[in-house]
């Protein structure tokens, strides 16, 4: 009886009532240095011990730091750190519900573009959504690169996302080389 009411107690510890673990919580502070210690404290976690929920929300966390870095003028040491931390985190899941975040973190460097492409037919209808919508000739630049490298043949696309990336650099070219 006593092991039973102790292995309570641990998931008890482990599994909140709320259903969030303590680096979950902290993943959806408003403060980015609290964000910033919930993305350490799964990383220190050995991966078969990351939840579902704690990876979810380490894509959200990226989400609300492109956002933050989209609008900074600056952006600290720190915050850089963690950051290119989070980017490289959640471009290693090859989860395709991190889709968007990653392509929130295109232009920070290539270790979201290698998420993008290793997420690889998922990710080609949002990369092409945020192409047509954005208005920044360097974010265009950057979504252009990706698409060229998801039509590789090695990206192992079906024929109509191949097709509809075809059809997305011959605008590229239009626009980007007039």
């Amino acid at each position: 009886m006593k092991t039973g009411v102790l292995i309570l107690l641990a998931c008890l510890a482990a599994h909140p009532a709320d259903g969030l673990t303590s680096a979950e919580s902290k993943l959806g502070s408003n403060s980015w240095m609290t964000r910033r210690e919930g993305f350490v404290e799964v990383m220190n976690l050995p991966e078969e011990r990351r939840t579902g929920g704690m990876k979810a929300a380490l894509v959200r966390a990226l989400e609300r730091e492109n956002a933050l870095a989209a609008g900074a003028a600056t952006l600290g040491e720190d915050f850089s750190t963690y950051y290119s931390g989070l980017i490289e985190a959640v471009a290693a899941m090859k989860d395709p519900a991190a889709a968007n975040a990653l392509l929130g973190a295109l232009g920070t460097g290539r270790m979201a573009a290698d998420g993008l492409a290793a997420i690889g037919e998922a990710a080609v209808e949002p990369a092409l959504a945020m192409l047509e919508s954005t208005g920044s000739r360097r974010t265009k630049r950057d979504l252009c690169k990706l698409l060229r490298r998801l039509e590789a043949p090695a990206a192992g696309l079906s024929r109509h996302a191949r097709s509809r990336i075809g059809e997305a650099l011959g605008a590229c070219d239009r626009q980007l080389n007039p």
